[in-house]
């Protein structure tokens, strides 16, 4: 097969030869020796393909992401983005995988799908082509018989070069994804030494498969039939730990499920066989591996299947952080520490007989992180004939396992630090507390009072009597939507949809309020339903998003949710904001402030840029506005060589990207800052770390110091007084807000903070 797909790609290749096509830089390096250049992408591009059709990408993304990174494979150096170049290179690939007129010479994997023929009343312009794979069966074929050695789809058999530079030549890539080569050359080791030191101390890390928990998931993959899974009224029979068992999307379950067949068959290949991640990192200097799927950054899928190769011993401490880790991944993590001890003590044995039948007794599947809790019960019950079988110390027990703390809210954890709030400190659990505080809770229950207050002052309006009949109208409307098959019936019910709201326009406008009380009293439900929006309040989520959020979460939290119009949303969106923003107040200072740094950059005509206090990293927010462009392809000879059309967006030189560069502050700098945060950890623990950005993990035996060293360098990162430096560096200190009185010491009497 795979001299099959590359003297196809060979052949696509070779009708480009004319150095007036669009890949002619190409040429100069396949003419030195043709058919080693073609090999050596080989691998490059199965993981490419195989990344588009598990994200289910355009034809156009993929054949991008395929053309980029063909030529960064060739170049010594970083290179500027030419979408233009990138397009044509990628889908002449693509054309390898999907030549169904000639398969004898060729690979029928994929087809392209018209989604889309956009506004435009010419054929094919504006059009957007979704990639689909045609044949899973011989994608796992494909992919099983790559060489783990070679192929960027597979973790390294043997740790990384160091990085010494912006540019890594052994692993072909730039150490800051997707930046400008300007700004890659102002990053040097000296210059950022700890960001280069904790990509370095990460890479160093060698894991092994959890072949327990591999074979468990294995043999639940067998059990499932492929062809109901994509069916588009599929339900899943009984539990299940895997996350395409609970899509409704069948396009999104088709994607979920290749990657977890796709992480098996990675998992198998690695066998026993000690494996390692390479780094880098994105503009804000956060940390990412660079294998797809099969790492700890991935789904509860991957994370569940990775272990250490090294062990370290429990010692006094480490029994009782494996307990609390284990009561978070099953979903007691609100509890005290000592309380989830004593959970996972109080049912021992109903954990432990996960472990023996986990295909029969299935009670770790019901877990918030089913894979991890299953990890945790196997190592519960090896802990457990350790000492009564062995007679041994449960201290001197070796773990491999990885278990986790991570911040309480992380995007308003750090803005609380920034703004010094003493008043929000509880609530992300900066300040010690007798129990976890609960930030989503408290923006729920304010959300739910005004909302009370607002049905107060309506009184005995005509709406309470009103909701009953509307939202039976709706449901009918919407059901026939649902079941409509033919076009006619969608346009149909679309219309009909449509005359309802202008029916009840003026009624809309209040209607909201009784219709999200269907969810008073079960705090529970509320709690889920602003927990989104919360959770990105600290990356400054606009009210657009919101509202989205709003619609998209809640419609699997009540029966009659599902049925909600946008009209009754949206508004019940713009409150919960509103509220957002008057009751955390500390964070939404900060959110505003960084909204006035981006305007300020704005009207200078530059990008935002910043140095992150203490690592030095430079970020630079490089959002350049992208203007519409259309590329005539000739795609296979199926298309008869009528060629169709494709829509990139090519960045404008010197064109700033206002909107973009406004949105994004808040979150680019609030990442910044916990990426730093991060960095300080894995620099300053004498042990192996794992980090997953605002998730820390280590042995169980080290999690004590972990724990320690965690909060000691947020204390030392917020003590250097970031803001100051921030607005210092964009000349608007004029901007210094008023700060609240946090003590940043309370940090470390907290049991809470980052746990």
């Amino acid at each position: 097969m795979r001299d099959q797909i590359i003297a196809s790609m060979s052949e696509r290749l070779l009708t480009t030869k004319d150095r007036r096509s669009h890949v002619h830089w190409l040429w100069y390096h396949l003419e030195k020796d043709f058919d080693k250049a073609i090999t050596e992408i080989y691998s490059l591009v199965i993981s490419k393909v195989t990344m588009g059709v598990i994200q289910g990408a355009s034809m156009t993304s993929t054949a991008v992401s395929l053309g980029s990174s063909i030529r960064m494979h060739f170049n010594e150096e970083p290179v500027e983005e030419e979408t233009k170049n990138a397009v044509h290179c990628g889908v002449k690939i693509l054309e390898a995988f999907c030549n169904k007129d000639f398969p004898e010479r060729g690979v029928q994997l994929l087809d392209i799908k018209l989604v889309n023929k956009g506004r435009s009343s010419k054929a094919n312009e504006n059009a957007l082509y979704a990639l689909v794979c045609t044949d899973y069966d011989l994608l796992q074929e494909i992919i099983r018989s790559e060489d783990i050695d070679n192929s960027p789809e597979f973790p390294l058999l043997k740790p990384a070069s160091e990085w010494n530079s912006h540019y890594h030549p052994e692993l072909k890539t730039s150490l800051i994804r997707g930046a400008s080569t300007s700004t890659l050359k102002t990053i040097t080791k000296l210059s950022a030494s700890p960001v280069y030191d904790a990509l370095n101390k990460l890479q160093k890390t060698p894991y092994l498969i959890n072949q327990k928990i591999f074979n468990v998931y294995k043999d639940l993959l067998a059990t499932q039939s492929k062809e109901e899974l994509l069916k588009r009224n599929y339900k899943p029979h009984g539990l299940s730990p895997f996350k395409h068992d609970k899509e409704e999307m069948v396009a999104s379950r088709a994607g979920m499920f290749l990657e977890a067949e796709f992480i098996r068959t990675i998992a198998n290949k690695m066998g026993d066989k000690a494996f390692y991640q390479a780094y880098n990192c994105d503009f804000r200097g956060r940390i990412y591996p660079m294998t797809p799927y099969l790492n700890e950054q991935s789904s509860d899928n991957a994370k569940g299947l990775i272990q250490y190769k090294e062990g370290v011993p429990l010692g006094e401490e480490g029994s009782y952080w494996l307990a609390v880790h284990t009561a978070n991944c099953i979903g007691e993590d609100k509890l005290k520490l000592d309380e989830r001890v004593q959970y996972v003590d109080n049912n021992f044995e109903e954990i432990v007989s996960w472990a023996e039948e986990p295909l029969i007794n299935k009670g770790w599947m019901n877990a918030d992180k089913p894979w991890s809790t299953l990890a945790c019960a196997f190592e519960l019950q090896s802990i457990q004939d350790w000492q009564i079988i062995g007679g041994n110390n449960v201290e001197d027990y070796v773990s491999h396992v990885p278990i986790f703390i991570d911040g309480s809210n992380n995007g308003v954890q750090h803005l609380t630090a920034l703004s010094l709030d003493e008043k929000i400190a509880p609530l992300v659990n900066l300040v010690p507390t007798e129990s976890p505080g609960d930030v989503y809770m408290y923006v729920a229950e304010k959300t739910w009072g005004a909302l009370g207050k607002l049905e107060e002052e309506l009184g005995d309006h005509k709406i309470n009597k009103e909701m009953p009949r509307l939202l039976k109208e709706i449901k009918e409307i919407k059901l026939k939507r649902e079941v409509a098959i033919t076009k006619e019936d969608k346009d149909s019910a679309f219309k009909e949809l449509d005359e309802w709201r202008k029916r009840n326009k003026e009624l809309d406008k209040f209607v909201f309020i009784p219709f999200w009380q269907l969810l008073k009293g079960d705090k529970k439900l509320q709690r889920k339903a602003v927990k989104r929006p919360v959770m990105t309040l600290g990356y400054g989520v606009t009210r657009q998003g919101v509202r989205d959020q709003i619609f998209d979460d809640t419609k699997t939290l009540n029966e009659d949710l599902k049925f909600k119009d946008k009209s009754w949303s949206n508004p019940f969106g713009d409150l919960l904001r509103e509220t957002m923003m008057s009751k955390l107040k500390g964070p939404a200072t900060m959110l505003s402030l960084f909204q006035q740094l981006a305007e300020r950059a704005n009207l200078e005509n530059k990008f935002l840029s910043w140095r992150v206090p203490v690592t030095n990293f430079p970020a630079v927010q490089e959002y350049l506005k992208t203007k519409e462009a259309r590329v005539r392809v000739r795609f296979c000879k199926a298309n008869r060589g009528k060629g169709i059309q494709l829509t990139i967006q090519p960045k404008e030189d010197g064109k700033l990207d206002r909107r973009k560069q406004a949105t994004g502050a808040a979150p680019n700098i609030v990442h910044s800052f916990d990426a730093a945060h991060l960095t300080l950890i894995v620099n300053n623990c004498d042990f192996v770390v794992t980090t997953v950005h605002d998730s820390f993990g280590c042995h169980p035996g080290n999690m004590n110091e972990l724990f320690q060293v965690t909060r000691e360098q947020f204390i030392k990162f917020y003590e250097s007084d970031p803001l100051s430096q921030l607005l210092a560096q964009t000349n608007s200190l004029d901007l210094f807000p008023n700060r609240g009185k946090l003590d940043l010491n309370e940090v470390l009497k907290s049991d809470f903070a980052f746990c």
